[in-house]
């Protein structure tokens, strides 16, 4: 025989071999559920910024409410309204210029 084994040293690279396997698995398996767990944060995060985006979009507008409100006043309210704006209209050009 060209080489000699010590005592033990094959069961030890059985037993090596074994680990090394467990190991890589292991480590693939890891990768795996990283990449589970990174698909799955981005996933959340864009359907909760879907959920906002929608809930923005679905919101009146203070604007709309404001014609809401016009549409169902009094006509002698919006007529008091209206009087005013044009009796001050000059008090009102002169602070925006």
């Amino acid at each position: 025989m060209p080489y000699r084994l010590e005592e033990g040293a094959l069961e030890r690279l059985k037993f090596s071999s074994r680990v090394a396997i467990a190991d890589a698995v292991s480590q693939r398996e890891r990768r795996q559920r990283g990449a589970k767990l990174g698909f799955s944060v981005a996933l959340v995060a864009c359907v909760v910024l879907a959920l906002f985006v929608f809930a923005d979009f679905t919101q009146t507008t203070s604007y709309e409410q404001f014609l809401t409100k016009v549409a169902d006043a009094p006509m002698d309210t919006l007529y008091e309204m209206s009087a005013d704006v044009v009796e001050y209209a000059e008090d009102i050009t002169l602070f925006i210029n």
